[in-house]
């Protein structure tokens, strides 16, 4: 909290407002940039335990470096939309919302960010993620699917009054990526992102189903007899390879109708030439297999399989990132969340 706050104009109201909101359930950390304030007729007229806290912020500031270390500052100084400043009205506001993480589909991706915030933050970052949904500090909001974020954020762009620093959101969506090294499908929506300043993750793997541990799929209810050929061809993959299968479709080619005709081999027909050199070492046998993707027993497969991540352990989700160009993916993912929260 800058010190220009501490002057006449600021409304004893808003400040106490602002001071609760910040601190209610210690969800923030408050610190003070000088030790004016306590000759400020705020700070003489504010209830004492909100003078306890000024104390201890400013003590806590001491050896804080604003511009490095402080995510949000209150001022009285005239701003436009410069990101992390606001005026005392616009922090109340801004701190009161939740973070909202805008997914492709809220209820199934959301097991995978659950995830990483649990088990992918330092010790002293940890949070409990049922507590800040139940408080309604953090948010999942499904877009129904990638094409519809641009309309999604566009829509909270002008609900907050077309200022960018009052957009509380993070973006996380899948590559659609078929192979390593395939075209970026995300130019368009990544600029629109970047326009607004909206933080956002483009996932490495092509979805984020390649994400989940191959030993979870060899537990119930998906290690049944109809998927357990397509089990073990996948597990015959390199680890790139399982990074950009379709879990839920499979390879798209019916060897059982091509195996008779000879005249083009069916790889060359099914896949571009790039795609066909990344899947060339796989076996037609297992290629046949993987035909058609993961079956749910119960029959929705999309609601069902993310649950698998409820099931899934740190070691295990590192060991399915442990190759990719970005080994740190997934703590990268949990610090830009708690960094916003």
């Amino acid at each position: 909290m800058n010190k220009n706050v501490f002057c006449d104009n600021t409304s004893q109201q808003d400040f106490d407002s602002l001071v609760n909101v910040i601190t209610y359930k210690n969800r923030y950390d408050l610190y003070l940039d000088s030790d004016s304030f306590e000759k400020s007729g705020l700070y003489v007229n504010t209830a004492d335990y909100n003078k306890e806290i000024m104390k201890e912020a400013f003590v806590n500031s001491i050896n804080m470096t604003i511009d490095k270390d402080v995510d949000c500052e209150i001022s009285t100084k005239t701003i436009t939309d410069t990101k992390r400043i606001y005026t005392v009205e616009e922090g109340i506001t801004y701190l009161t919302m939740p973070l909202t993480i805008v997914l492709e589909n809220e209820l199934n991706d959301g097991h995978f960010v659950e995830a990483i915030i649990s088990k992918f933050l330092p010790n002293d970052k940890k949070i409990d993620v049922g507590q800040y949904k139940s408080n309604n500090w953090l948010v999942f909001d499904g877009a129904g699917g990638k094409v519809n974020i641009p309309s999604k954020v566009e829509s909270r762009y002008q609900s907050c009054g077309y200022k960018k620093k009052m957009l509380k959101l993070y973006v996380i969506f899948d590559s659609d990526k078929k192979f390593l090294g395939d075209s970026d499908k995300n130019v368009s929506l990544k600029e629109k992102l970047d326009e607004l300043s909206i933080p956002h993750h483009e996932l490495e793997k092509r979805s984020i189903e390649n994400y989940i541990p191959e030993e979870l799929f060899r537990e119930e209810p998906f290690y049944c007899k109809a998927n357990s050929e397509w089990i073990d061809a996948y597990s015959y993959l390199s680890e790139q390879q399982k990074d950009y299968i379709s879990i839920a479709g499979g390879y798209s080619v019916d060897v059982k109708k091509e195996a008779d005709n000879k005249s083009v081999p069916f790889k060359n027909r099914y896949f571009n030439r790039d795609q066909f050199d990344f899947i060339k070492d796989i076996s037609l046998a297992n290629i046949e297999k993987l035909y058609g993707g993961l079956k749910d027993p119960r029959g929705n497969f999309k609601n069902n399989f993310p649950l698998l991540f409820n099931s899934a352990d740190k070691r295990q989700m590192l060991n399915r990132t442990a190759h990719q160009s970005d080994k740190d993916e997934l703590y990268k993912i949990a610090k830009e969340i708690r960094d916003l929260l």
